[in-house]
């Protein structure tokens, strides 16, 4: 009968650990390779309990900090899809547009901003008593959406942002077309209590404008 002598048995042994072990630290680093660089610069605030009709004051920082630039243009293009982005359940879009609390449209917007928004054909649409539709409208954005055109010493700026847009239900599909729109920013002091969470800086919306692509995408045609 054969037999495997103890120091061939442990060099096995030790070379299948070794194996799993590497197998392990492989996974480990394309995991966190992964995760790395964060895209994304995420605002925290911590609340106790709420109150109704309460005004959170911001306080001053300094908006040349390179995370407060890159939590602008993560909101623009945030808002962009919020905005224009259409899914096929009409209680979830109404919720996110109206002018009520958790109305994220509203929340992030000037208030001539958000009337306008509310004069699309889309809008109307979807806020008239009308059951679920099939209708979905998707942003697609490119590797470098959003250029900056114009900053302001008080944290202000306008910029120019791109993407690709296009809506969808069981029947067809309306053709990719690239719009162009010009979004201007500002930092209100005061901000409404429900936007606590969803805008803990303060920041709004004050122009949207169609530069190029024709019309607003929410005033949809085939």
């Amino acid at each position: 009968m054969n037999t495997i002598e103890p120091p061939v048995l442990m060099s096995r042994i030790l070379t299948f650990v070794f194996a799993a072990a590497l197998a392990t630290v492989v996974v480990l680093v394309v995991t966190v390779a992964n995760l790395f660089p964060l895209s994304k610069t995420q605002i925290f605030i911590l609340t106790t309990s709420p109150r109704e009709n309460t005004e959170v004051t911001i306080q001053s920082f300094t908006p040349r900090d390179a995370n407060i630039e890159e939590f602008k243009e993560n909101f623009i293009k945030e808002y962009i899809r919020v905005r224009n982005e259409v899914i096929p359940n009409v209680t979830v879009m109404r919720r996110r547009w109206w002018n009520r609390e958790g109305g994220m449209v509203s929340i992030w917007s000037a208030p001539d901003v958000y009337a306008a928004f509310t004069r699309t054909r889309m809008v109307d649409m979807i806020m008239s008593n009308i059951p679920d539709v099939s209708l979905e409208c998707r942003v697609e954005f490119t590797d470098y959406p959003i250029r900056l055109l114009q900053r302001d010493p008080d944290g202000a700026g306008k910029y120019e942002a791109s993407f690709r847009y296009f809506c969808s239900n069981n029947a067809l599909q309306t053709d990719k077309k690239d719009y162009t729109i010009i979004i201007a920013v500002r930092f209100d002091k005061a901000i409404r209590w429900d936007g606590r969470l969803e805008n803990p800086l303060g920041i709004l919306v004050s122009e949207y404008t169609v530069e190029t692509g024709g019309d607003d995408p929410l005033n949809f045609t085939r």
